[in-house]
């Protein structure tokens, strides 16, 4: 079985819509992390928020830019399966 081969153009277009989708998510991940650094003061402005509560967000926190981060791993791999894509 023979690869099918694609027109340069259709995998850079693939590889530009696929980029800009992992641009998007890098500056996600970074919005998040920005979040988490500042959860500390943000919480300690409200008194009524309990020591566990912050705990609570701030493992949140983790986990989604953890979620993110492979999820971005995850879209590069996807860019580099592109790349090697045989062209017309």
């Amino acid at each position: 079985m023979q690869a099918k081969k694609y027109p340069a153009d259709f995998i850079l277009k693939r590889i530009n819509e696929t980029r800009q989708i992992a641009d998007d998510l890098q500056v996600f991940i970074n919005r998040l992390g920005e979040q988490k650094d500042g959860l500390s003061e943000t919480l300690s402005r409200h008194l009524w928020l309990g020591e566990s509560f912050m705990q609570q967000e701030e493992s949140g926190l983790s986990e989604t830019i953890d979620s993110a981060l492979k999820l971005l791993q995850r879209m590069e791999k996807v860019i580099s399966g592109f790349r090697k894509l045989p062209t017309l």
